[in-house]
């Protein structure tokens, strides 16, 4: 649990109208909305605030903030939504600004836009007579929202970053929306009513928390719900703020910015929080998801910690990017390695394996490299294909073995060894193999593919190429049995046809002649396969029902215990 200051459901009237300051961490993500979240936001603005049911309000979900000295609330998820919802509420102000200086009752006008301008927008300073803005983006998107939009100023067509580019966008969506909505009916009370219904009929769920580890924890509840906020700005934020608060200059907060993006970039789809905690367990402690931010925060104390932690993960970033694709460059030439990585991928196995798998390749030369990815992959087979076992137990058992691979404390033979508490035994793994079956037949074509070559290569010494769109699987008991199966018993046999002894391969054109046909049909075409592991089947067996299945799938996991074994890489 964690301690929270205040949990409450507040109006955006009830945010913005107190003299807070609200801050963008300096070094949180930009601003990224874009015109689809733009528009949705704006039709439902428009459908609450012409409902007139004035009970009636529109939920914008949480917003999580952290106190800081001085009235000051930094906020740590929200900036969106309140940086948009602002650019809206200053476009209706340029609006009454526009109608004043046209002449339109002027007067009222100039004060009802002075009003509201301090009410959710700036405020005046009782100490120091100077006006302040209540929202504070981040270092690279505050210049354009406090120059340019906060003071209704003409918008610079060049030297725009990205994210600037982006608040330029919705400053104009939104105020050519605003002009149109108003076209017939453009007057100061209508402007004004509309911000206030605006603020009336939004509303958040405001978490304020004392202190950043409280804050990663509403990230990790708050994930755990479904709701898609992400640790990674906070993380971020954290490792920023520790070499800004030591007085880094502007050349190294630029090489920090850069190493930030180059591992992002190589990171593509995946969180950096995610990549992380696997870094982190390739050479501390084991730290489950929830314990991370913690974890960085007890070790990471200065700006040498920062630049050595970043410079590493940059270089961790190729390997971890890499282990997701046998056919990344980085393996070129490495045919073992390109192997086990690819069956890896073929098992969908995300993760589990890598810190040992990082820690191995910053460790071990190549060929050393090669035997562990091949004893993850061997060990992911058995534990996780066939014996379908809880990884969370596995994850543990990688991770120490990860650590101690990096403090140098074992050679790779020796880490190998290690992994015996998640290595499924023989007489396990064979009982195991023996039960098997695929009921998603077509997610794991390629995998029962594998499988079946794999036990042909070890029996008959024939070497295929599972990926080869040639062949197929073929389901020996057909998974529509018709009337050529007479003794086909639907409550007894049916659990047997996506058993692994009820597979077997043909190449398709034989694939589709075998159908439905009757066993004695299909073992004329067993027998003329190019397949041994097929041929045999015609061969041993006269009729075929479930007995005949439960028998040939314990003779290939006979043959499986020999295919698939740590020994033979240690």
């Amino acid at each position: 649990m964690f301690n929270l200051d205040s949990t409450s459901s507040q109006t955006l009237k009830d945010i913005l109208s107190k003299d807070i300051i609200y801050e963008v961490p300096m070094f949180q993500r930009n601003y990224s909305w874009t015109e689809e979240i733009w528009e949705d936001l704006w039709q439902d603005i428009i459908a609450v605030i012409e409902d007139a049911n004035d009970e009636s309000f529109h939920y914008m979900g949480y917003l999580v903030l952290q106190k800081k000295n001085g009235g000051l609330l930094k906020i740590i998820d929200g900036q969106q939504r309140l940086a948009t919802l602002s650019i809206i509420i200053l476009a209706v102000l340029k609006m009454l600004r526009e109608l004043a200086d046209s002449g339109i009752d002027s007067e009222n006008n100039r004060q009802r836009e002075k009003n509201l301008y301090q009410r959710y927008i700036g405020f005046l300073d009782p100490v120091t007579l100077i006006s302040k803005l209540k929202l504070h983006l981040n270092r690279n998107n505050h210049h354009i929202y406090e120059k340019y939009i906060s003071s209704f100023q003409e918008l610079p067509s060049r030297h725009l970053n990205a994210s600037e580019k982006l608040i330029k966008k919705a400053w104009h969506l939104y105020y050519s929306r605003l002009n149109s909505y108003f076209s017939t009916h453009k007057d100061g009370v209508s402007l004004a009513t509309f911000i206030e219904r605006l603020t009336n009929k939004l509303f958040f769920t405001v978490i304020t928390v004392q202190d950043e580890i409280n804050a990663y924890k509403v990230f990790e509840t708050l994930n755990a719900r479904g709701l898609q906020l992400s640790p990674t700005d906070l993380l971020k934020n954290y490792l920023f703020s520790v070499i800004s608060e030591e007085g880094a200059d502007e050349r190294e907060i630029n090489e920090v910015e850069d190493l930030w993006t180059s591992i992002t970039t190589k990171l593509e789809d995946d969180d950096f929080s995610t990549f992380l905690r696997v870094y982190w367990n390739s050479r501390y402690d084991f730290v489950r998801k929830n314990e991370l931010y913690g974890a960085v925060r007890k070790t990471i104390h200065n700006r040498g910690d920062v630049f050595s932690l970043l410079r590493d993960l940059n270089k961790n970033a190729d390997f971890y990017a890499a282990f997701k694709s046998a056919e990344d460059e980085l393996w070129s030439g490495q045919e073992s390695v390109k192997t086990s990585i690819g069956e890896l991928e073929l098992f969908k196995i995300k993760r589990t394996p890598y810190p040992l798998m990082l820690a191995a390749r910053n460790r071990y030369n190549d060929p050393e490299f090669a035997r562990i990815l091949r004893a993850c992959m061997v060990i992911s087979f058995r534990y996780n294909v066939i014996g379908r076992y809880n990884p969370s137990e596995q994850e543990k058992v990688y991770s120490q073995t990860a650590r101690e691979v990096s403090d140098g404390k074992l050679t790779a033979a020796e880490a190998i060894k290690s992994l015996a508490p998640v290595y499924p035994g023989d007489e396990k793994f064979r009982n195991d193999f023996s039960e098997a079956s695929f009921d998603n037949f077509s997610r794991n074509r390629r995998l029962i593919k594998y499988i079946m070559f794999a036990l042909e290569k070890q029996l008959y010494e024939n070497d295929f190429d599972y990926s080869s769109a040639v062949f197929d699987v073929e389901h020996i008991m057909p998974k529509n049995p018709g009337e050529k199966w007479t003794e086909y018993n639907e409550k007894t046999d049916e659990r047997f046809i996506t058993r692994l002894g009820n597979l077997t391969i043909l190449k398709k054109a034989e694939n589709r002649q075998a159908g439905n046909d009757s066993f004695e049909e299909k073992r004329k075409i067993y027998t003329d396969s190019t397949i041994k592991l097929t041929q045999s089947i015609a061969e041993d067996y006269e009729k075929w029902n479930p007995d005949s299945i439960a028998k040939r799938q314990k003779q290939l996991a006979k043959a499986a215990t020999s295919v698939w074994r740590i020994d033979n890489i240690i």
